[in-house]
């Protein structure tokens, strides 16, 4: 507790006043004297005059500031708190808020660029006029985020939403509760009075804390005035959380003041298919091929891997889901655009043949296949590094995987299970085209047994 020292000469009067340091304030809490035990005290030997003084915690006074609709009806309580008798308030409310099931927002901040107003004991309410937003479908205070590796201090937060944020620091981040599934709209109030400008990257992540997706990057500028950013079109499957992370390699003063999300549709993946009827994808996500749909909501898209290979063909396996990052031929109507559902895990495909290009990835020339007019078809001749990129979210092949060291330049495909026969000719056929056996080998005289001819699987007896 607080002590206050007068100092004398032996033989004087010292008075200690009731209001001499009245009021004070000690670890956050105003104190006021009440009374003392003498008005005064003689000296009359050095350090034998104490005077004790009795103190309390000062009384206080009740603020509220009020959520109104457009005709100054009570919604309900935005914000309310105590403040110390004498003293004035810098009462602080929130951007937006959820009530009754509905999220209400208020369009304009008071004082300046700040969300509060002052209050003092002789106007001690106030209000704010929030409307229904329907369009929101999960909002968070930074201060109630989760967060790995917090930063305290720096700027000041009192221009923010409640008048707190939340600054995470390097290689930190900050996330949110596990969030229902779609496709969203999300915007960050964010505010940085450091000097150059702040990066982070907005993470998709699952239940057990890992980033599922490179990630969306924005920066923020030094402001010491916050400022929405906004990230279109992030995929977030049930259950999952989105992550915020600071990049920086400094203590970034970036304030993470709230965070909006807006739904725009299901949880889906967008996928168009080419002229030829076929694409390739590789999501990030785990993805559902069976209730994909198009634009007239018909089930028409067929997912496939390459689950076997010889010199000439690809045998191709249909699967009705895949995990994230799996590679994936796709079947469908040329020029036709497919919404495929994302799910939160998928079962294994088992062999699978095509690579996953999670990030654009560069091969060298001749080593790999790409779709192309309908076919597996070799790269070849491809100079520069742009013609010798995979594009991030398609699939791919190695040539070193096809038999006969991936000599042939397309290959075709065969449906269906790889030891299966598709088809069976029970006269000895007279064959013009290359005959090949299933370890991908070019025979010339062929005999009694299983070949693959033109692509397809053929008996000769």
């Amino acid at each position: 507790m607080k002590s206050v020292n007068r100092v004398g000469n032996i033989g004087e009067t010292v008075t200690l006043e009731d209001t001499d340091d009245d009021p004070f304030t000690e670890a956050g809490i105003k104190y006021v004297y009440v009374s003392d035990n003498a008005s005064s005290v003689e000296i009359v030997e050095a350090g034998t005059a104490v005077v004790t003084v009795t103190v309390k915690e000062a009384d206080q006074w009740d603020w509220t500031i009020n959520a109104v609709d457009a005709e100054d009806n009570v919604i309900t309580t935005a914000a309310s708190g105590k403040a110390y008798v004498g003293d004035s308030k810098y009462a602080y409310f929130p951007r937006a808020f959820l009530y009754g099931g509905k999220y209400y927002t208020c369009g304009t901040k008071t004082s300046g660029d700040y969300y509060r107003f002052t209050l003092n004991e002789a106007s001690p309410t106030a209000t704010v006029t929030y409307t229904e937003d329907a369009t929101i479908a999960y909002y968070v205070e930074g201060e109630d985020l989760n967060v790995y590796n917090r930063r305290d201090g720096g700027a000041t937060t009192e221009r923010l939403s409640n008048g707190a944020g939340l600054r995470v620091g390097p290689n930190g981040y900050a996330y949110t509760d596990a969030l229902t599934a779609g496709t969203y709209t999300i915007i960050l109030n964010m505010s940085n009075s450091n000097s150059g400008t702040a990066t982070l990257y907005a993470h998709v992540m699952d239940a057990e804390g890992n980033f599922t997706d490179t990630g969306k990057s924005f920066a923020y500028a030094q402001s010491a005035t916050p400022g929405e950013q906004t990230i279109e079109n992030v995929v977030i499957p049930e259950g999952y959380k989105l992550a915020i992370r600071n990049i920086s390699t400094y203590n970034s003063n970036a304030s993470i003041d709230y965070v909006i999300f807006k739904r725009t549709g299901d949880a889906t993946v967008p996928v168009t298919i080419a002229a030829s009827g076929y694409s390739t994808i590789a999501s990030a996500y785990a993805l559902d091929f069976a209730n994909a749909t198009d634009s007239e909501d018909g089930k028409t898209l067929e997912g496939y891997i390459v689950s076997y290979l010889t010199a000439s063909a690809a045998t191709l396996t249909n699967v009705n889901e895949a995990p994230a990052n799996t590679g994936i031929i796709l079947k469908g109507t040329a020029g036709e655009t497919y919404s495929i559902p994302v799910l939160a895990s998928a079962a294994s495909v088992g062999t699978n043949k095509l690579k996953a290009a999670v990030t654009a990835t560069t091969l060298d020339d001749g080593t790999f296949y790409i779709m192309k007019g309908g076919k597996l078809c070799k790269v070849i001749g491809a100079a520069t590094e742009a013609a010798r990129t995979v594009p991030a979210g398609k699939a791919y092949l190695l040539a070193e995987d096809v038999p006969a060291i991936g000599d042939a330049p397309v290959l075709d495909f065969i449906f269906g299970d790889v030891t299966a026969i598709e088809t069976v000719q029970k006269p000895q056929p007279t064959i013009s085209a290359p005959v090949y056996n299933l370890q991908g080998q070019r025979i010339n005289q062929p005999r009694k047994g299983l070949y693959i001819v033109n692509g397809k699987k053929v008996i000769l007896k």
